[in-house]
């Protein structure tokens, strides 16, 4: 292929790449190459090639240079067509707005519909991974460079003798999908290490960690301290970790960064020490407001200057964005008494912030089910564990997650939610992950009924109707079964990452943290 600007013409030398574990590529029949860029055509710059047991020959491509030059290759089977791919490759962009020469233009095609394994692309045939495994990490897409922010978890480590310790790793690492590797980027203080926080995408490109948990003296406590990492330059990645403290201690809390740039947080818990039983720590019904500008945490409060908060201590929940970008969805957890079936709507639209409860409560397992928010504005959740005993059991894993999906619709000038649609899913699952791609649910991972983590996603067609799905979602098999896993949305090419967790077999009591990372191909157009 070649490019041409106002009066070069470069060169454009193509490879595609199989990932490590998938034959991709010779499973089409023809390859179609759509340049992207500002000012490109890219439709009337398009070229399709037919393969020809495995290889293709075309004349060069002309096109003009762009500053943000990318390659999407879109893959079909049996007659060529337009619309949604059996296979999708994206290039990493690059300017080649002043580019001589021969540029190559490498992009991994993988299979739609499937997981594939992060690759080296220097070495297509070999499986990258983290630096270190690590489970309830936090992996963020950063979309100025395209590369995933992954900071945090908990690590298993085999003391031999059935001795088992939790070690919290300082490394923070960043995936780069042009090259397929993990690279160590910065570490953590001693004692700025922590799991089950969260982190927040800023306006400006930065990410803030916030609260979370870490084991010091053999005592695990939540944590008050927050701190913001610059991964802007991702050559010279910084932390600055001084100074910013929540109002409250708080672990398995919710964060949601709204459209004015704040951050939201929501619930949480407090670890007691020396607590027995879940219902011996102390559950919060507590939200913070996080201003980037002004770098300081705040209670928000209602139009009668009381503190806004929830109507119940609230952990193991879900807090989605809405639409509206001031609205927030939160579903379902846990608090000292049990489980927490309610739906609330914490709002920042009006003259003051405030918060509408739904008339209906929620039938998926309330403790740690997940959510995601629909093409069309609806809130889809799912599974979880009806019970305090099944979702955390005292000595053994969690069991019998629900099956049960159902989606919410929000009504902006009344506040209210209300339940659209129930569906079900084939495997009842606990601490996975929902991600909505176009009209596609992805179920993935999680805890199955005895406790073990499961090696398949579940894909669902989203419908209109009482019934959520078109029909019963469809398995596509991973390559390592996980729960407490992390994701996060490649918004540049739509692909869902997928990183860390927890394996374990059965009878394990501890099992292990995994280092390997994953990616999820959706069907969709190139």
């Amino acid at each position: 292929m070649g490019a041409v600007g106002c009066s070069s013409t470069v060169d454009i030398q193509v490879k595609l790449v199989d990932p490590c574990n998938q034959d991709a590529i010779a499973s089409m029949d023809y390859l179609s190459f759509v340049p992207r860029g500002d000012g490109l055509d890219s439709e009337a710059l398009a070229t399709t090639v037919e393969l020809d047991e495995g290889t293709s020959s075309s004349s060069a491509l002309k096109i003009p240079l762009a500053a943000d030059f990318s390659l999407v290759v879109a893959g079909y089977r049996g007659e060529f067509r337009t619309g949604a791919a059996d296979g999708l490759g994206v290039s990493a962009k690059r300017d080649l707005s002043n580019a001589e020469g021969v540029v190559p233009i490498q992009a991994l095609f993988a299979l739609a519909n499937s997981f594939y394994q992060t690759s080296d692309l220097a070495d297509p045939k070999t499986c990258t991974q983290m630096q270190v495994d690590r489970y309830g990490a936090t992996a963020t897409y950063l979309p100025e460079s395209g590369k995933i922010l992954i900071v945090g978890g908990a690590k298993i480590i085999d003391q031999g003798g059935g001795n088992f310790a939790i070690d919290y790793p300082r490394i923070v690492e960043l995936y780069d999908p042009a090259t397929g590797t993990f690279q160590a980027v910065a570490e953590l203080r001693i004692g700025g290490a922590r799991a089950f926080h969260t982190a927040t995408l800023l306006k400006d490109g930065r990410v803030l960690i916030a609260g979370g948990e870490a084991t010091s003296m053999g005592i695990t406590n939540a944590l008050k301290s927050a701190f913001i990492i610059d991964p802007r330059d991702p050559d010279d990645v910084k932390i600055s970790e001084g100074g910013l403290a929540l109002r409250k201690e708080r672990t398995g809390h919710k964060a949601v960064a709204l459209d004015d740039g704040r951050v939201l947080l929501i619930g949480g818990r407090v670890l007691n020490a020396g607590a027995a039983l879940p219902s011996d720590h102390t559950y919060l019904k507590s939200i913070e407001l996080f201003d980037p500008e002004a770098g300081i945490f705040t209670f928000p409060t209602d139009a009668n200057e009381n503190a806004l908060e929830l109507s119940v201590g609230r952990f193991g929940h879900t807090a989605t964005l809405l639409k509206t970008g001031k609205d927030v969805f939160v579903a379902g957890g846990m608090d000292q008494t049990g489980p927490v079936l309610s739906v609330e709507v914490v709002r920042f639209g009006g003259a003051a912030p405030s918060i509408t409860v739904a008339s209906d409560t929620t039938s998926v397992g309330p403790i740690f089910h997940a959510a995601d928010l629909a093409q069309n504005g609806a809130v889809l959740i799912s599974g979880g564990y009806a019970t305090v005993s099944d979702a955390e059991p005292q000595g053994e894993s969690p069991k019998n997650p629900s099956q049960n999906v159902e989606m919410w619709n929000f009504n902006e000038s009344t506040g209210a939610a209300s339940k659209s649609c129930n569906a079900s899913l084939s495997t009842g699952r606990g601490f996975h992950t929902v991600s909505m791609s176009n009209r596609y649910a992805i179920f993935i991972g999680g805890r199955g009924a005895q406790g073990e983590p499961i090696g398949d996603a579940e894909v669902a067609t989203l419908a209109l109707g009482a019934n959520c799905f078109t029909g019963p979602p469809e398995s596509r098999p991973m390559a390592t079964p996980r729960a407490y896993h992390s994701v996060t949305k490649m918004t540049g090419t739509g692909e869902i990452f997928v990183t860390g967790g927890r394996a374990q077999n059965p009878g394990d009591v501890y099992g292990q943290s995994i280092k390997a990372a994953e990616i999820f191909s959706p069907k969709r157009e190139p």
